[in-house]
């Protein structure tokens, strides 16, 4: 199968897929080539199987939803070398932000 950025990529190039190929994905090109308006679209960003992040565009609206905030060093912006998963922390969101 070919990802969503292959898919994308081969129909702004030279190069033709296969016409038996399932494409799991929308093509991207008119927006790339021709400033053509996104699609409404979902970006999830996680860390193995823990959602950290949500947002969903859809026409002109932008819904997010935050699960997991950063565990920075006071005055940085990281949280250490080759520390990933564990850079975050999940929030609690029950109270409201003071």
């Amino acid at each position: 199968m070919v990802s969503m950025a292959g898919s994308a990529m081969a129909s702004t190039s030279y190069h033709v897929p296969p016409m038996n190929l399932e494409l799991d994905g929308v093509s991207i090109a008119n927006v790339l080539t021709k400033g053509a308006r996104s699609p409404s679209r979902t970006l999830i960003h996680h860390c193995r199987e823990e959602i950290h992040a949500l947002r969903f565009i859809y026409d002109t609206a932008v819904y997010k939803l935050h699960l997991a905030g950063y565990k920075w060093h006071p005055g940085s912006t990281h949280c250490g070398k080759e520390i990933y998963c564990s850079c975050f922390d999940v929030e609690d969101y029950s109270q409201e932000p003071v």
